[in-house]
């Protein structure tokens, strides 16, 4: 019979890469942010010889607050699509009673034969 691969694997081996694979990516990503700070740290550090203060720290300040700027307009991006949604639906609720006014009007106006 042919058996699939996976199952020559003991559950033992299986363990022990997932938490192998896991320890890779925390490494991975902590060596990233550590990456990030150190350039940013030189970044600051080497523009200082070359550039006024005022550059310098406007560009160390951005730099350096990058993700939280991002993350803001995530935010924002998604409070403005939830306030289009209610918008949307508001209009619709509208248009709805609108035509239930309609409605109600040509009906009342059948009754009374006009």
């Amino acid at each position: 019979t042919l058996t699939s691969r996976r199952s020559c694997v003991s559950p033992g081996t299986r363990k022990v890469r997932s938490s192998t694979q896991r320890e890779r990516n925390t490494r991975l990503q902590s060596s990233a942010r550590l990456i990030k700070k150190m350039w940013t740290h030189k970044f600051c550090e080497e523009s200082k010889l070359f550039l006024s203060s005022r550059v310098t720290s406007a560009l160390c300040l951005l730099s350096q607050t990058e993700f939280i700027l991002t993350k803001q307009c995530s935010k924002l991006l998604t409070k403005n699509l939830i306030k289009i949604t209610q918008s949307i639906s508001c209009v619709f609720s509208l248009s709805l009673f609108f035509l239930i006014c309609l409605k109600v009007w040509y009906d009342s106006a059948n009754l009374m034969g006009c």
